[in-house]
């Protein structure tokens, strides 16, 4: 009897640790490469997901922060925020810079985003409070928008619907865009100091954080009212969804966190401590929507995050000051 117990707990272990495998998948199970900016390196280094390994460095600007992929993984944009003023376009496939797009006449260049027509890619300008719309392929500035507020610094879009939002940090406020027309809708007031946005998959909700009182705010974009708010963060860096939209994540730069929300129902259902000055900033999905890929900007890696069980199951070092950060399908050996 005292056996059979004995190979009973054993077989339940054994079980037991093949579900914990099944449900906190490591690196070496993903396919795909990252592409990661590196802040005080003014580079992007590609990241094989299964090795860890960074497989290719290459140069940007000056100064980038952010990075987008376009649907079909072949090219990513970088924006060179601090004294670069330009748009870094890397051709995935044959790893390298593809072009640089000029943008000293719409300098500070930070919040990025593919339009329906993924030749176009929307960039905010910081110094002249505007959305730029500019062609990749081409390396040329296709139209240039006016957001009429000040401290213009990201941006979200609506493909389908040819609109985008951008946060206005000095204003307080978030600015409806006509893209269909490069014109100025409107503006809904917000919280102190915008930052953070993010359309809701179905486009029918506006999640923005606020950086003065820590909180993020939920706004129906139906009857402009808002809904839902979230306290006690002190910098929400980012607002990320899941394709299915039942899950949204938010990474507190400063309180070295990500808080997890149910998207549906707006309640909180987790969240996952990190090492004291780690300092998360950009995130990304795995298409698996089960994995999330953080830059941990203050400790220089990447952390590997199971999105169910709210565990990190492993950091990625070699990329300094990472922030912004991408995936493409691609692999390079």
């Amino acid at each position: 009897m005292r056996r059979l117990l004995s190979m009973l707990a054993l077989s339940i272990s054994i079980l037991g640790l093949t579900v914990l495998a099944t449900h906190a998948k490591s690196p070496g199970d993903l396919q795909g490469t990252l592409l990661v900016v590196s802040k005080t390196d003014n580079s992007v280094s590609f990241i094989d997901i299964a090795s860890a390994k960074i497989v290719k460095t290459l140069p940007t600007g000056q100064g980038p922060h952010e990075l987008v992929i376009s649907e079909d993984g072949l090219w990513a944009v970088v924006s060179d925020f601090v004294g670069g003023d330009s748009l870094t376009v890397i051709d995935i496939a044959n790893q390298k810079v593809a072009r640089t797009i000029d943008l000293k006449k719409y300098p500070r260049p930070h919040g990025i985003q593919f339009l329906a027509d993924q030749d176009l890619i929307s960039a905010t300008s910081g110094r002249t409070n505007s959305l730029v719309i500019a062609n990749i392929q081409q390396g040329t500035i296709a139209n240039v928008i006016d957001t009429t507020q000040q401290g213009t610094h990201m941006v979200t879009v609506q493909p389908d619907k040819n609109v985008a939002y951008t946060s206005n940090m000095r204003s307080n406020t978030l600015a409806k865009l006509d893209l269909s027309t490069n014109t100025f809708v409107r503006t809904f007031s917000t919280a102190q100091t915008p930052e953070a946005i993010r359309l809701s998959p179905a486009g029918d909700e506006l999640w923005y954080g606020a950086n003065k009182k820590g909180l993020v705010k939920v706004i129906d974009l139906s009857t402009s009212a808002e809904i839902a708010e979230f306290s006690g963060f002190s910098f929400p860096y980012r607002v990320l969804f899941t394709k299915d939209e039942q899950l949204a994540v938010i990474p507190d730069f400063r309180m070295d966190y990500v808080r997890f929300f149910n998207a549906k129902t707006k309640q909180e259902i987790g969240k996952l401590s990190l090492n004291k000055g780690d300092g998360p900033q950009g995130v990304i999905f795995h298409p698996n929507d089960k994995t999330l890929f953080l830059s941990l900007n203050s400790s220089s890696e990447i952390a590997v995050i199971d999105a169910q069980s709210r565990e990190v199951v492993q950091r990625i070092k070699g990329v300094a000051n990472p922030d912004g950060i991408g995936y493409t399908h691609l692999v390079f050996n």
